[in-house]
């Protein structure tokens, strides 16, 4: 894989990374994270019509393996998606300041052995960081069902801070009462196969890679 800065050619595919400032785990996977990030995630790729093929999101870092068929709309997707995790996030944990250590990594990956390798490192990036022994047990975001199980896509929800503020001030004023789940809007975190292969193969080849990890943290713990 070459590194292209920026490269908005259509139909590339991406390997995308992006690290918070000074590694803080600020993404600890619990079901708040969790649906803030997929939320942003669902929204933004069907907004930008991204094509994701792989996605997994560690407490100080995530990697993506997106393409689309418009220009320039990956780096719209990405903007969008980091500076809402930063808001969001920051908001939860009432946390001031730049979330990010840079803007993102971006990698344009040239042949499709190349995607597919993407698609293995991000999948199993849990287990190579050791935190858990198979890329299955990972709490956090992870298209790991999608790429080796074919399960479901996954629905969150992304909450409108903007739009319920103004009304909340507007019925507060008019002694109203509103609800805060008329705000939330539902979008679908959907992952697609990585094109060349099937989610058989691609299941293979993550089950090879989560064995290699595992042997070699067994070799160096002995």
């Amino acid at each position: 894989m070459n590194k292209l800065l920026r490269n908005t050619t259509p139909g590339l595919i991406h390997f995308i990374s992006c690290r918070t400032r000074l590694s803080e785990l600020l993404f600890v996977p619990n079901s708040k994270i969790n649906n803030i990030i997929g939320g942003i995630l669902a929204k933004y790729s069907t907004i930008y019509k991204v094509d994701l093929y792989a996605a997994c999101v560690l407490s100080n870092h995530y990697h993506l393996v997106a393409s689309t068929p418009i220009e320039g709309n990956i780096s719209k997707f990405e903007e969008n998606v980091n500076r809402e995790i930063a808001h969001r996030v920051n908001r939860l944990i009432n946390r001031q300041g730049n979330l990010w250590h840079r803007k993102y990594d971006d990698l344009e990956v040239e042949e499709i052995e190349d995607a597919l390798e993407a698609l293995v490192y991000t999948v199993t990036n849990p287990t190579k960081h050791g935190l858990v022994a198979s890329p299955s047990s990972w709490p956090g975001i992870t298209s790991y069902k999608d790429n080796c199980l074919n399960s479901r896509p996954k629905i969150y929800t992304f909450f409108n801070y903007t739009d319920y503020g103004k009304a909340k001030r507007k019925a507060y004023s008019a002694g109203e009462v509103i609800r805060r789940s008329d705000y939330e809007t539902e979008y679908t975190l959907e992952f697609k196969t990585l094109p060349g292969y099937t989610n058989e193969e691609i299941e293979k080849e993550v089950k090879k890679r989560t064995r290699k990890l595992q042997e070699e943290r067994w070799a160096k713990n002995k």
